[in-house]
């Protein structure tokens, strides 16, 4: 019994020593880090007002250059138009919507529509026009939503009388094929100009006249394929084509009109917090770190008044537990669970460091970025191009297949037959193999079979090699 009670005086006396430890090295860190605190504070707030009022500063200075500037696009805007004026060269003067539309007008009644001499002359004035639209339309400095949006109207209006001339200029190229293209073979024909703005090459046959004889096989028959190297492109057609009067044509085209017709073309808004200024930005990160140091010193408070709890709690010796009644007893071992509990928390707590209000902020700043770019990320449709990740830069091609217009005929009778391109409704269903099980072993003869299907179907579809 005696040893009994030594041992467990001796281990009181060590718990007392570990507490009184556990105490003092509590009371230490709360006073080193409420010093380091007020410190930190007094230099936050010394540091925040130099950089509050060193903003400001900026900020107006900035503010002032923007006003200038923007004064100054005014007048280079006002120069611009009256130079505009002043040319007399008979183009309209693109920011005025009543002389860009007579200009539409006028061109879409001209008798020369469609003439090629004519159509690069048109593009070249119309790319000119464009120059100047797009920086309006950029920039429109002080002008009204409306106008801003009868602009992009006009823009729109001239990229599709542009692009219909383009088409009835091959309309009136394939109208007189035999006299405007060249002759690749007994049946082939070809043609293809080279211009600033666009590149345009077409490729089609003729028709012979069909003899008694039966149709000759397919192995016999001219391939259906047009090769364009002025534009890098090749177009091989099925034998499903073979008598139907077609054409091919291949335009290249060195400007993009289409790219800012793409919803993807645009970004999407930014969110509020990400279109303020620095000045903005300090105050509420100020008013965050404020509140976050509020966390923090709540915790510090919490951590103190454990440990004074702690230092308050005073364990008994064997000797005055030994002459205590069991009530008594039984009191004092809930006290001294309690004890061991809350030096338990304590030294839990001190395992666990505070994180001071910068890193809390920084990780709130992780968590908004993060949120923001999902916000920003794009859905993108099948098979349509991210234009936030990629850019149109050497034009764009476009690729027709369209119907073989009448030739010219002496006719006693009026025939009325179409004035304009008429592109061909080709359409092809392509049902790939199914791939074969996992685990699954085919013979070569199988595998072999499988090629040549496949093959088979391909050959059905319109092939385009760019």
């Amino acid at each position: 019994m005696r040893l009994a009670a030594e041992k467990a005086e001796q281990e009181r006396i060590e718990m007392e020593r570990e507490r009184q430890r556990l105490i003092q090295e509590e009371k230490e860190r709360v006073e080193r880090e409420r010093m380091e605190a007020e410190e930190k504070a007094k230099r936050d707030i010394a540091e925040q007002n130099i950089r509050i009022k060193e903003l400001k500063e900026t900020r107006d200075l900035f503010n002032s250059f923007k006003q200038k500037m923007y004064g100054l696009k005014l007048e280079k805007r006002a120069n611009e138009e009256w130079a505009q004026y002043m040319k007399c060269d008979g183009l309209p003067n693109p920011a005025s919507l009543g002389e860009m539309n007579t200009y539409l007008y006028l061109w879409r009644s001209t008798e020369e529509q469609g003439v090629l001499t004519e159509v690069v002359k048109r593009t070249q004035e119309v790319l000119d026009l464009f120059k100047v639209l797009e920086e309006l339309i950029d920039v429109p400095l002080n002008s009204s939503k409306q106008l801003l949006e009868n602009w992009k109207q006009v823009r729109n209006d001239f990229r599709l009388e542009l692009q219909k001339t383009l088409n009835r200029c091959t309309y009136l190229i394939l109208r007189k094929m035999e006299d405007t293209m060249d002759s690749k073979d007994t049946i082939q024909l070809r043609y293809t100009k080279t211009f600033d703005h666009f590149i345009l090459c077409l490729w089609t046959v003729t028709s012979l006249p069909q003899s008694e004889d039966p149709m000759p096989d397919v192995e016999s028959k001219v391939p259906l394929e047009g090769d364009f190297p002025e534009v890098g492109i090749t177009v091989k057609l099925p034998d499903s084509l073979f008598d139907v009067p077609l054409a091919i044509r291949a335009l290249l085209v060195r400007y993009d009109h289409l790219s800012d017709l793409c919803p993807l073309y645009y970004p999407n808004e930014l969110p509020e917090q990400e279109t303020k200024d620095m000045y903005e930005t300090c105050l509420v990160e100020w008013d965050v770190k404020y509140e976050f140091q509020k966390i923090v010193d709540a915790e510090n408070e919490r951590r103190a008044q454990i440990a004074a709890r702690v230092a308050a709690m005073r364990p008994v010796s064997s000797q005055e537990d030994a002459r205590r009644g069991k009530k008594d007893r039984d009191k004092l071992a809930a006290q001294a669970a309690a004890i061991e509990a809350e030096m338990l928390e304590l030294q839990k707590l001190q395992d666990i460091p505070i994180k001071p209000a910068s890193e809390m902020f920084a990780e709130k700043e992780d968590k908004i970025q993060s949120e923001v770019k999902a916000q920003l990320q794009v859905n993108l449709r099948p098979h349509e191009l991210n234009l936030r990740k990629y850019m149109i830069l050497g034009g764009i091609y476009y690729i027709d297949l369209v119907q073989q217009p009448p030739q010219p005929l002496i006719l006693h009778d009026l025939i009325h037959m179409p004035t304009e391109l008429q592109p061909i409704d080709f359409h092809e269903k392509y049902v790939p193999p199914p791939p074969p099980e996992p685990g699954q072993r085919r013979l070569p003869e199988e595998i072999e079979a499988e090629l040549k299907k496949q093959e088979e179907e391909l050959e059905k579809l319109a092939l385009a090699s760019i």
